[in-house]
């Protein structure tokens, strides 16, 4: 299941020195790669996708890539694949947060009406 939204921490984008260093163009596109990390759980490793995806189109091979890929790291789980770390970071703390809020819900309903509820 898709998650609709990621928490954008205001305060440490401007604090970033690595965000304050970029120009607005690479800020937007690290945005936008960011979106779609997010989105599709990883970006693929392959720079004409990361152009067209940062909206930079030819400008992602004069000198942007090296500014914005280091903000990604491989995918953990895959291959092929970017992520930015904090990102996944913030994924996998919804994903658990979700799954104890199912397993909770699963148990109160068990409680509550004396039902065995099955686990999907």
């Amino acid at each position: 299941m898709k998650l609709p939204s990621f928490p954008f921490y205001v305060k440490d984008w401007l604090a970033s020195s690595r965000v304050r260093m970029m120009i607005l163009a690479h800020r937007g596109a690290y945005l936008e790669l960011l979106c779609h990390d997010w989105d599709t759980d990883g970006l693929l490793n392959d720079d004409d996708a990361l152009a067209t995806l940062s909206c930079l189109g030819d400008n992602w091979f004069n000198g942007a890539a090296q500014i914005i890929k280091p903000c990604f790291v491989n995918h953990p789980a895959k291959v092929g694949y970017l992520t930015n770390p904090r990102l996944q970071q913030i994924r996998l703390e919804y994903l658990e947060h979700r799954e104890e809020r199912r397993r909770s819900g699963r148990l109160g309903a068990q409680k509550r009406w004396g039902q065995e509820v099955p686990v999907e």
